[in-house]
């Protein structure tokens, strides 16, 4: 999959376009079975803690690192302190599903705060709700 997203032949729009066809598919399917359907929102980071060369990483909140500092046996005095915050990306997803069958991923977004193609997470997630809403309507719950 690296290698054709490398392509130029290809572009990430060919896979943002397909992950919202399935999505409009299956939305039709749960439409036709009468069950409810429900966007879920998901966000999290992807940590690169050991590379700081690679474009458009920015700072993020560890979810490692406070586990590394917790008591462990023979030691009573962990580190404290303030959040560790290692260099990374911010992740934004949705995905469409029902009360029975396989969630369908709607869209996934990586975005940063720093460099050339710095944004922030509300914008990151205003834009994706409107496009969601020109999609699908009110004919789905967002969770």
């Amino acid at each position: 999959m690296s290698n054709l997203l490398r392509s130029e032949k290809w572009s990430y729009e060919l896979v943002e376009d397909y992950l919202w066809g399935r999505a409009q598919e299956r939305l039709t399917a749960l439409t036709q079975k009468r069950e409810e359907a429900l966007l879920v929102w998901d966000e999290s980071v992807w940590e690169k803690a050991e590379s700081i060369a690679l474009e458009g990483l920015c700072a993020v909140r560890s979810s490692v690192a406070p586990r590394l500092k917790r008591i462990k046996p023979g030691f009573y005095n962990p580190p404290g302190g303030r959040p560790v915050f290692v260099p990374g990306l911010n992740w934004l997803s949705v995905l469409l599903l029902g009360y029975r069958g396989a969630p369908a991923v709607v869209a996934m977004q990586w975005w940063t705060n720093r460099g050339e193609f710095a944004t922030d997470r509300r914008a990151q997630q205003h834009a994706l709700l409107v496009r969601l809403a020109q999609a699908f309507g009110r004919s789905v719950l967002h969770i």
